[in-house]
């Protein structure tokens, strides 16, 4: 009797354990369940584990907690890096790197999509066995009554498209301030050095 008791509890908590493992695997996962900060002998490494990409944080860089999705985007991955005078950051200067990859309903090719993004600096390269465009554009601020871009002075947008999978994906660096020329070409080295995917 004692027996069939026992045996009995045993697979009560097994069937338990098994509802509690289904129902956690049922729900749909968070974007930050997806993102993976790793701390390694080479320095802090950022991963997106969902589209199987990742790179190297620099050292006084850090990366957002601020994870966006959208109907156009499946999530964006953002490494900052806000710019400093005096000890006192400023938000709105600084530079910042990410990594978006876009929904691609229609497969476009990848120029196409590029060009009806409204990119006009388009530059064809291969990184990585990879062929990618490189755009480079000055950053818009604002709009004016009309509706047409207001450039920053001080700044620059440089991204890399290329396709994985069903998706288009960009690396994005983008800086504004007094040392924005070096921000990027920092940013830029630091695709080239250590983007994985």
């Amino acid at each position: 009797m004692q027996k069939r008791i026992i045996i009995s509890i045993i697979v009560i908590l097994i069937l338990i354990g098994g509802l509690f493992w289904w129902w956690e695997k049922r729900k749909p996962k968070t974007l930050a369940d997806y993102i993976i900060v790793k701390e390694t002998p080479e320095g802090k490494i950022v991963e997106n584990t969902k589209e199987k990409i990742s790179i190297k944080v620099p050292e006084d860089w850090r990366v957002s907690k601020e994870l966006i999705s959208s109907e156009k985007f499946s999530e964006e991955m953002k490494i900052t890096k806000p710019f400093t005078k005096n000890g006192i950051e400023n938000p709105a200067l600084g530079s910042k790197f990410s990594v978006i990859c876009y929904f691609n309903p229609s497969k476009e090719s990848l120029k196409k999509w590029v060009q009806n993004q409204g990119y006009k600096n388009i530059k064809f390269i291969t990184l990585y066995q990879k062929n990618m465009i490189r755009t480079e554009e000055k950053a818009i601020i604002a709009e004016d009554e009309e509706g047409n871009p207001i450039y920053g002075k001080d700044t620059l947008e440089v991204s890399y498209f290329f396709e994985k999978d069903d998706k288009i994906c960009e690396l994005y660096c983008g800086a504004a301030g007094p040392n924005y020329k070096e921000e990027i070409k920092k940013c830029e080295e630091n695709i080239i050095k250590n983007f994985k995917f």
